[in-house]
């Protein structure tokens, strides 16, 4: 049944990524500019070490376009890689708090030189600018409100997850607990 879903929903998924990170790299000429130089060749991105009531994740693909956009291909096709992306999953909580924080995923990066010199630039430089897209649709009022929600919600989840649970427990601090007290 889980083998169904994953056939007919992760085609899917792969193409919401692609038009996301297309969407990343656009807003980003100097991004378009470093892939460009390596159309033709083929990134393969490898999620590695999912926990363990989740199925492994299979690679997704993608071709460089001339304009040094991505196109999603399936992982038979086009051979061999000419660069491999492996991505930490063995620790989702560890994840979010990295890309909370503004710091990058695990990211270990094999193959071709000058592609991958440029990949590590994309993955440290790139941002998403969600207030940027919610203002051409929203307005820049509405945007900055809601951009201001998520920076107070991220940083909330930020404060949470930097907080170790009292031992034992498996729960946050209580409000108001005293910080740095010993477990009794």
């Amino acid at each position: 049944m889980f083998q169904e879903w994953t056939a007919a929903l992760l085609p899917a998924l792969h193409e919401r990524v692609t038009l996301a990170l297309n969407h990343v790299l656009a807003s980003e000429p100097a991004a378009g500019r470093r892939l460009a130089a390596h159309a033709g060749k083929v990134v393969e991105v490898c999620p590695q070490g999912a926990p363990a009531p989740l199925p492994p994740l299979p690679p997704a693909r993608w071709r460089i376009t001339p304009v040094g956009w991505l196109e999603a291909i399936q992982p038979h096709e086009a051979g061999e890689p000419a660069l491999v992306l492996r991505v930490s999953l063995a620790s989702p909580l560890d994840l979010v708090q990295r890309m909370l924080a503004g710091r990058t995923p695990e990211v270990a990066i094999e193959g071709d030189a000058a592609l991958a010199t440029d990949a590590a630039w994309l993955v440290e430089n790139l941002r998403w600018d969600a207030e940027a897209d919610l203002e051409r649709v929203l307005g820049p009022a509405a945007a900055h409100q809601i951009g201001s929600v998520g920076r107070g919600i991220a940083r909330a989840l930020r404060s949470m997850l930097a907080r170790p649970a009292p031992h034992g427990s498996g729960t946050a601090p209580a409000a108001g607990a005293a910080a740095g007290a010993a477990p009794r």
